[in-house]
């Protein structure tokens, strides 16, 4: 199978997986806002991730919120995925950031998650699917209390 590779601001970290032949999720929760400096967080789900990282050393990993961890190159600080840690039929799913790859082909936003949450300074163009809060909670089998919106960032590991 064709593979596409993409890599963090300094190709310290790279990753490599199957061409995204499917659209990919934009986030809109504040935690993921943030951690994109504003924008929305667009993520490739992955329910079985095989994709290969390169460049384990440098990743950082951590725990966001009671439902979910990241990972980061700890040398340029891209975000590179976000994994769901939460009991339930979503758990172990990785959302690949997108931006990691310099053409993700002729993928596009699916849905539009927490979209209660999407400022009014930004929209994307296109009609696709949108979620609630409430609806991800649902979803994803998410505590209400694992939602919280900033999480508790505990370090989970540092290379």
């Amino acid at each position: 199978m064709e593979q596409i590779t993409g890599q963090c601001l300094y190709s310290t970290v790279q990753v490599t997986v199957p061409p995204m032949s499917h659209d990919f999720e934009a986030c809109h929760r504040v935690l993921c806002r943030a951690v994109i400096s504003g924008g929305p967080f667009f993520g490739m789900a992955a329910r079985v991730f095989d994709g290969q990282f390169t460049g384990d050393a440098d990743i950082a990993i951590y725990r966001s919120s009671e439902s979910a961890k990241r990972g980061f190159c700890g040398i340029c600080g891209a975000v590179l995925w976000h994994k769901i840690t939460a009991p339930g039929p979503m758990h172990g799913q990785v959302q690949v950031a997108a931006g990691l790859f310099p053409d993700p082909g002729d993928a596009k936003p699916g849905v539009d998650l927490y979209i209660g949450k999407k400022p009014v300074g930004y929209s994307l163009a296109g009609e696709r699917g949108q979620m609630t809060e409430a609806e991800v909670i649902a979803a994803f089998a998410l505590s209400e209390s694992g939602g919280s919106e900033w999480g508790n960032f505990s370090i989970v590991s540092w290379p």
